[in-house]
């Protein structure tokens, strides 16, 4: 028997999942010698805030050039915590943290909402699996509100998808957007299902489901998990879904729509997750 912290001769040393997560992005990063190094260590900050959200403030304060949020006092930030039943997450300093202060998880999707449109699904929409299913629902019923309250209903819609509010954006941007949405869907129904649910779907699909996808794109395994996941939980996590892709959205086309729009698409976030990164 060997103690703790030694390892038997020819043993393999254990490595823990931050280690490999950067190991591969660093070798991500050397087969691609055009990427930049500020969204190599984006990707770095990225993996952190998943990870190890205590350590995560200060290269993000690096990043962003903004003050850290504050753990609370005798934590470090870096113990997983069980949400509402789902998956098991980093805990987040974002509840103790001041009024004033942008949680970390504003400040990763304000990262990640100017990256480029082909941005790896995980790298774009990564900071969502640091919401807990009670976030997106309470973001619907809030979305519910604003529109029974005499909001434009266009805010159930989806920005870009089906609506713009006057910003003028390229097709090129509308037509990658449908695209972003599904991995986005993809994304939070992994959270309220409390799993990936690309796990659900099978490796490789039938001959029909092919067929189904040159007609229908959406079609597929994976598709149907993810609506089988929002109709189950029903009409608040489906308008949940809509409240962060609009949060997603304004903050990604923020210098070109009107402030007062910017703020109804991010109520419902700031709401719940608390204040957004300044323009």
């Amino acid at each position: 028997m060997t103690s703790e912290g030694n390892s038997a001769p020819g043993a393999t040393p254990p490595r823990d999942a931050l280690t490999d997560a950067l190991a591969e992005i660093r070798d991500d990063f050397a087969s691609q010698p055009d990427e930049s190094a500020d969204r190599y260590w984006l990707r770095v900050g990225l993996a952190l805030g998943l990870r190890r959200p205590g350590r995560a403030q200060l290269l993000l304060e690096r990043l962003e050039g903004v003050a850290a949020v504050p753990v609370p006092a005798g934590s470090s930030g870096d113990q997983p915590a069980a949400v509402d039943g789902g998956p098991t997450v980093a805990a987040d300093a974002d509840d103790s943290a001041d009024a004033d202060e942008v949680p970390v998880r504003s400040l990763l999707l304000a990262r990640a909402a100017v990256l480029p449109l082909d941005e790896p699904p995980e790298t774009a929409f990564g900071w969502v699996l640091r919401l807990a299913p009670s976030d997106i629902t309470l973001m619907g019923r809030l979305l519910d509100g604003l529109v029974d309250g005499g909001a434009s209903r266009d805010l159930v819609r989806g920005f870009g998808l089906a609506w713009t509010g006057g910003v003028k954006l390229s097709n090129a941007e509308l037509n990658g957007l449908f695209g972003r949405f599904t991995d986005l869907e993809f994304t939070v129904a992994s959270v309220l299902a409390g799993h990936d649910i690309r796990e659900d779907a099978p490796s490789k699909p039938s001959i029909s489901t092919v067929v189904q996808s040159w007609f229908m794109p959406r079609s597929g395994p994976l598709a149907d998990e993810a609506a089988r996941v929002l109709e189950r939980m029903g009409g608040s996590a489906q308008r949940g879904l809509i409240a962060v892709w609009n949060t997603w959205a304004a903050v990604r086309y923020r210098s070109l729509m009107p402030a007062p729009l910017y703020e109804q698409l991010t109520q419902a976030w700031v709401t719940v997750v608390g204040r957004l990164p300044e323009a």
